[in-house]
């Protein structure tokens, strides 16, 4: 896992298909906004062997005690291995703040 500037990534397929699947942006404009909107958030990525991103986290410094979780996402082909669960780790050991996040119903249980 590694962090990544968005600006580096606005063109890679993975990617794009993470934030459709963690926002569901309409249409490309859509991507195109949350494309700019995550350029000032941090995003901590987990990459395959092979270099490509499956799976992100998109946040910001909450404040001196927390972190907000603004998006998370998981390639449906790399879902159920861990992956997510790894990246909000990854977030509570580099920065030792609590992890908050708001979300739709459907994903309540993985934050559970």
């Amino acid at each position: 896992m590694r962090h990544i500037d968005i600006k580096d990534y606005r063109g890679d397929s993975s990617v794009r298909r993470l934030l459709v699947l963690a926002a569901d942006p309409v249409g490309e404009q859509g991507l195109q906004d949350l494309l700019d909107e995550c350029e000032n958030l941090q995003v901590l990525a987990h990459f395959t062997k092979e270099g490509d991103v499956a799976a992100l986290a998109a946040y910001r410094h909450s404040d001196q005690y927390s972190l907000c979780l603004e998006y998370l996402a998981v390639l449906p082909e790399f879902q159920h291995r861990g992956l997510g669960r790894a990246l909000l780790e990854e977030l509570r050991a580099l920065h030792g703040k609590n992890l908050w996040a708001t979300t739709d119903d459907d994903a309540i249980d993985f934050y559970r």
